[in-house]
């Protein structure tokens, strides 16, 4: 049970957490030769409340030899969602990061982070979407939509991005109270590994409070895309629906020496995609993948994580040195139609490819 006084604490740490990482943005923004985007700071200008969403395109050039993929696209702030493309740039070709500013807060000026993780650049890429906001606010009950209850929320799932595999991490959820008296909120059915509290007592009517939570991966062997959720109880009563928190885990590699890097797994597949041509709907894809490890220890393959469950994976979860391992794929088509492109994400222990994306692509006809 977290006691207020840690979670005051908490929450000191979590502000300071976020001046670092803000303070780090003035650095600049780090080019890459290989993924190159028309440009990095995108500025809306004044705009006013009233004139909804406004979206904008970042485009960029795959300038590799080999297709990249973006794995995620993480938001600094909920007001702002992304969306990327889903399917392989090839060389020369280019892919875009759209992202749309919700204009639902209300007047201020705003400044907001992507972070964009692509196959085959090392370090994320950052954007930025930047404007001011005049007019008068919107209400709560349109803020926060989400209800429990008498609290509103904005959304019933937060994407908390990537962290590491041993990590103990924190974050925060904006709740409002659209009721005319206070509340109290509380959390049952909590996920293990997951800690969340309310840092006010009591909500004031027609205020906005916030929620601190903390995901803890030390005692868990928990990998890739992983849903912590918990069930808001309002002033005392279960809501009955749960909030989740998403994340992906990876493994952590920061302390690795030189030494060890150099003697880690590498993993190589003999393809990344696989094309199925054209089905009929109900047929069963059956394809695999050879996965070869070319480094000096044992390859992990942690987990596979699929895109459509209509997706089935079997696999080898270690292999030896200069070994090689299968990874079977079944898709069952059954009730699907048009243009499909599938992805199966393998999560593993290799430092220089902790992930290995397989697409798997065709057309369904009925």
């Amino acid at each position: 049970m977290i006691t207020r006084n840690k979670r005051i604490k908490y929450f000191k740490l979590f502000i300071l957490s976020y001046f670092f990482f803000f303070a780090s943005l003035a650095n600049g923004y780090q080019e890459t030769s290989s993924v190159v985007f028309n440009k990095y700071v995108h500025d809306f200008g004044q705009i006013d409340l009233s004139s909804g969403k406004h979206t904008y395109s970042f485009t960029f050039t795959n300038n590799n030899e080999k297709p990249v993929v973006v794995h995620t696209v993480i938001s600094s702030c909920g007001c702002t969602a992304p969306e990327w493309t889903r399917s392989p740039v090839m060389p020369g070709k280019s892919g875009k990061i759209t992202v749309t500013f919700l204009n639902d807060q209300g007047p201020y000026p705003f400044d907001k982070v992507l972070t964009v993780y692509i196959s085959g650049v090392q370090k994320p890429i950052l954007l930025r979407v930047k404007g001011v906001v005049t007019q008068k606010p919107k209400p709560l009950k349109v803020l926060y939509p989400e209800k429990y209850s008498v609290l509103g929320f904005r959304k019933r799932v937060e994407d908390f991005g990537t962290i590491s595999q041993g990590a103990v991490t924190r974050g925060s959820i904006d709740v409002a109270n659209l009721s005319s008296q206070p509340a109290t909120l509380s959390f049952s059915n909590v996920s293990e590994g997951l800690h969340i509290a309310s840092i006010q007592d009591k909500i004031a009517a027609g205020v906005k409070g916030e929620i601190l939570f903390e995901i803890d991966t030390r005692s868990s062997d928990k990998w890739g895309v992983t849903r912590y959720s918990a069930t808001p109880v309002v002033n005392g009563i279960s809501t009955g629906k749960e909030i989740i928190i998403e994340a992906i885990i990876r493994e952590d590699f920061s302390k690795m020496s030189k030494e060890e890097i150099d003697s880690s797994p590498l993993p190589m597949a003999d393809r990344s995609t696989h094309n199925f041509g054209t089905v009929r709907s109900g047929e069963v894809i059956n394809t695999s993948f050879d996965i070869r490890n070319l480094g000096k220890k044992d390859l992990s393959i942690r987990k596979a994580d699929i895109s459509d469950s209509s997706i089935k994976v079997d696999f080898q979860s270690v292999i030896s040195s200069m070994k090689s391992g299968k990874i079977n794929v079944s898709v069952n088509t059954s009730g699907q139609n048009g243009s499909k492109l599938y992805m199966i994400t393998l999560i593993t222990n290799s430092p220089a490819r902790p992930i290995i994306n397989l697409i798997i692509s065709g057309d369904i006809k009925k």
